[in-house]
């Protein structure tokens, strides 16, 4: 017998009639306010703004439930001024407007080690967005990119090469 992991939603493992015998299970639980004071406090001074904005904010600390959303938000926010952080209004809005910070920064980080502008790179991941929404795509498989994707003839013509 080989170890095995399984993951899935608590929900849809439970909805299953057939269910994978397991020795020990482990189910991950939305952070606490506290763990992520924690965290925020053992990163110091560069993240004292979010987390003094995260303190005040209900809305916007609710993006902090999840180990990534908390990752994504410290990455985006470390040394920021408070001015610059999110503004929006409704929570989907703050989530987008986070994404297109992190974004920006990532492509600001990497901007030697590119070999697209960042015009070029936001344009592809953009189109590839779109198109996995068309097709009901939630996570990406570079596997699941299909040829009737492509829309234009130039593209095309690089996939039949």
């Amino acid at each position: 017998m080989l170890p095995l992991v399984v993951c899935s939603r608590s929900a849809d493992y439970l909805a299953q009639t057939a269910r994978v015998q397991l020795g020990t299970a482990v189910m991950v639980q939305p952070l606490t306010p506290q763990q992520v004071d924690d965290y925020l406090v053992r990163g110091g001074e560069p993240l004292s703004t979010l987390r003094v904005e995260l303190h005040e904010d209900a809305a916007l600390r609710e993006l902090t439930t999840t180990p990534l959303m908390l990752s994504i938000l410290t990455l985006t926010y470390y040394g920021t001024p408070v001015e610059e952080l999110v503004q929006a209004a409704s929570l989907p809005d703050r989530q987008r407007q986070v994404f297109e910070h992190y974004v920006e920064r990532m492509l600001k980080q990497r901007r030697g080690a590119m070999h697209y502008t960042p015009e070029q790179t936001t344009h592809w991941l953009s189109w590839l967005a779109r198109q996995m929404k068309q097709h009901n795509q939630t996570v990406f498989y570079i596997e699941h990119l299909q040829p009737d994707w492509l829309t234009g003839d130039r593209m095309r013509e690089a996939y039949d090469r």
